[in-house]
């Protein structure tokens, strides 16, 4: 009940959202835009989405093994493709991220390695998402403004960096464990146990957590390629650092779980942005429209896979997927 709530208020603000911001555009101003783009470049962008994914899979990759879920990179992509393809198609609380943890961690039989892994990753590309902004910006100041951009990343940073240290600090995730030790209803205090030793295991795996860091901001430099790529097909003529800095101060908003998969705050976001360079309302919505739609094709790659990413009883000493036994055999 408490889920399908949330799902109903999401979608509630979503649809408020857009429906105040399409009240401003004009939609066929938006036909003639769309008309005159450059295929070869929305092509390329959706390229640039592919990579992303399989960024993300080897970032995360590399984690899982980490916890010892040596699952092959094909089928940690895979696993990728099917969470953006929960959350751009199927309404539901429980993330991509979720989605795709479950998989790898039935996979392996290791459910809070997988989870912790997941965790870990998340934090990891958060942090850097929050500092990318912080830094880009920084170096487009003068086009920035500092009270409403600059000072509350500057913040942002601090407190996300701080808490990064925490999690990493022997003493202050001692302090965790000794609360734990105390709690002895329903099993939790095991399950917890399981899940703080699991995560507690990347404290000293620094090659693992620079090779994350990396990944991540080659990660975000692909998402501003993707953008460029997309205005430029549109024929907008815009500074190069707006498609570095925006976009990814967007991409930080729509982190905030009040919407459907960032929808309505992705559309302002693009309109408030873009707006101080010269976009009109309906080319920033067109722009922002054109790069969700491009993730949304792309992940359609997680829906052609996902019927097939299922375990048969025959193959639960190997723990493959059924498609993969099949292939392999």
């Amino acid at each position: 009940m408490k889920r399908a709530l949330n799902i109903i208020i999401r979608i509630g603000i979503s649809g408020g959202l857009l429906f105040f911001i399409f009240r401003k555009v004009d939609f066929a101003e938006i036909g003639i835009i769309l008309k005159e783009a450059n295929p070869y470049l929305l092509l390329a962008a959706l390229g640039g989405y592919f990579i992303t994914v399989g960024l993300s899979a080897l970032r995360w990759h590399r984690l899982l093994r980490v916890q010892g879920i040596k699952i092959p990179y094909r089928r940690t992509l895979a696993y990728y493709f099917i969470g953006f393809f929960y959350n751009n198609f199927l309404p539901t609380t429980i993330g991509g991220g979720a989605v795709r943890a479950l998989y790898a961690g039935k996979a392996d039989k290791k459910m809070n390695e997988s989870f912790s892994s997941m965790l870990i990753e998340l934090i990891i590309g958060g942090w850097v998402l929050i500092t990318f902004a912080l830094i880009a910006s920084l170096l487009w100041f003068r086009e920035v403004p500092l009270y409403v951009v600059i000072l509350p990343l500057a913040g942002v940073f601090i407190l996300a960096s701080v808490l990064v240290c925490l999690l990493f600090e022997r003493g202050f995730m001692s302090k965790f464990k000794g609360i734990i030790e105390r709690i002895s209803v329903f099993g939790i205090r095991d399950k917890t146990k399981e899940f703080y030793n699991a995560l507690h295991i990347y404290r000293d795996k620094k090659k693992q957590i620079v090779e994350a860091l990396l990944l991540s901001f080659v990660i975000q430099f692909v998402i501003a390629f993707m953008n460029l790529a997309i205005g430029i097909a549109l024929g907008f003529k815009l500074p190069f650092m707006s498609y570095i800095i925006y976009p990814v101060i967007i991409g930080l908003l729509t982190t905030i779980p009040i919407t459907m998969n960032g929808l309505g705050i992705r559309e302002w976001g693009y309109g408030f942005f873009f707006a101080q360079v010269g976009l009109t309302s309906t080319e920033a919505v067109t722009l922002s429209l054109l790069f969700y739609i491009i993730g949304v094709i792309g992940s359609l790659v997680g829906g052609v896979i996902f019927p097939f990413m299922k375990f048969s009883v025959t193959d639960s000493v190997s723990r493959r997927p059924a498609w993969e036994a099949k292939r392999n055999d």
